[in-house]
């Protein structure tokens, strides 16, 4: 349980004591917190509050990490509003898309991303997961490319496209 050392004023009480809820569970692995913090900051939104981007980040951030998809979508699309050169952001809603199963969507929010970020590479990892569920090899080959023309040393990368030119020379035989 989280206290204030000093009360704020007004309803910034159950946004600011929100936020450090959700930012401690995320920090310290407390799911319980974060949940708390929230249902503590859904109940501030509610009311009207919904142009606070910083609030809406943290929201949608805490959203996609404890992969509650549908809130998330809707959390993260008002902050990608708010914020839209926001990399992160971007990558975020595509985040959330994805979970929620709407991989149009996610594919073109996190190909924005990417774009306003070609360092991102949570970005291209959740881009290589989404085609790799859909199994897209053309998109998979080209994202680990696109990648790895902005960091050519990324092992990662180079692992996951050599791997996949190998299964793809070699396909596994019933």
């Amino acid at each position: 349980r989280l206290a204030p050392w000093m009360e704020p004023a007004g309803s910034l009480a159950q946004r600011n004591l929100g936020l450090a809820e959700i930012e401690t569970g995320m920090k310290r692995s407390i799911p319980r917190l974060t949940d708390t913090g929230l249902q503590r900051i859904s109940q501030y939104l509610a009311a009207a509050h919904a142009a606070d981007a910083g609030l809406l980040v943290a929201v949608c951030q805490a959203m996609v990490e404890r992969r509650t998809a549908a809130d998330a979508v809707r959390v993260c699309t008002q902050a990608a509003e708010k914020l839209p050169d926001s990399a992160d952001r971007a990558m975020a809603l595509g985040t959330a898309l994805a979970l929620n199963g709407q991989a149009q969507g996610a594919e073109r929010w996190l190909n924005k991303a990417i774009a306003l970020d070609p360092s991102l590479k949570h970005a291209y990892v959740e881009l290589w997961s989404l085609y790799d569920r859909q199994q897209n090899t053309r998109e998979l080959v080209r994202t680990a490319d696109r990648f790895l023309a902005w960091n050519p040393q990324n092992m990662m990368f180079r692992i996951l496209k050599a791997t996949l030119a190998a299964e793809t020379a070699h396909p596994a035989r019933n």
